[in-house]
Order: C-alpha cells, then structure tokens, then sequence
C-alpha cells in the first residue's frame, strides 16, 4: 500500500512528541485495516477514530487544508500511545508510520501530497468513512493563511 515509502521508526521523543500533539491522517482503507487488527468492529470506529479538520497542504502556491481521519485523543495522548510506544505501529496510520521529526520538509510535503493523491482517489468512500465520525474536539486546526 505504501510502495514509495519506507516506514520510519518512531524511536525518539521528538518523534513520540507527535503521539501527544496530534497523531497522523489515516488513508483510504486504513480504518478498516486497524479495526480487523484489534477486532473490533466497524460500529466501534468512533471509540478510535474522528473527523479532523485536517491536514494542510500546498498547491500551486497556495495553502489549503483537508479533512482527514484520525486517531482520537485520550488522557492527552493518541488512543493507540500506550507506555511510551505506538500500540498498533504495524497498521498505525500513514501519517504517523510514514513520518518523523528528522525528515526534511521538503520530504515530508512529498509524503503529504502523495498521500493527499490517495485520499483524493477514493474521495466518495474516504468522505463516507470520515463524516459518520464524531468531529474532533482535542484537535483545532490553525487558520490556513
């Protein structure tokens, strides 16, 4: 699923900082992917994920954001975040597996926009999938600019 990129590691505190910021945006088919990894089912989503103001993206020199799925939050921390480790790192959602604090911003923007192309390819399903999730209420997405 993810061919152009090699999973990072997530083995410092920069990197764990995420899990207590705001963890990454799932792709296409990832919620369902997670969901059969804890068995649960999918009426149980909404205990693990919601619908987040997004991501934010730049296009032809403009800023826009994209509203994405994402894990919740729990105790100031993703749900998945357990003693100082990511619970579900094998399935963990591209935005979190695919990313780190070490990474140049020219690599992460190419990460960005090719994950953004995934999510735009299945936007029907993505969408369905994303608004039949509470809104998010931990993560308030910055004014785009």
């Amino acid at each position: 699923m993810f061919k152009p990129f090699k999973a990072t590691e997530c083995a410092c505190l920069k990197d764990q900082a995420f899990c207590k910021e705001q963890p990454g945006h799932l792709l296409p088919g990832q919620m369902q992917e997670i969901l059969t990894y804890l068995k649960v089912s999918i009426e149980e989503a909404s205990k693990y994920f919601w619908n987040s103001p997004g991501m934010v993206l730049l296009r032809m020199g403009r800023l826009f954001r994209m509203r994405t799925i994402t894990p919740r939050f729990d105790n100031g921390q993703c749900v998945f975040f357990k003693n100082g480790l990511c619970s579900i790192h094998s399935v963990a959602p591209f935005g979190c597996r695919f990313f780190d604090a070490h990474m140049s911003p020219e690599e992460a923007q190419n990460r960005s926009q090719w994950g953004a192309r995934q999510i735009l390819g299945s936007i029907d399903q993505y969408k369905s999938d994303r608004d039949a999730l509470p809104m998010a209420t931990h993560y308030k997405g910055r004014e785009v600019i």
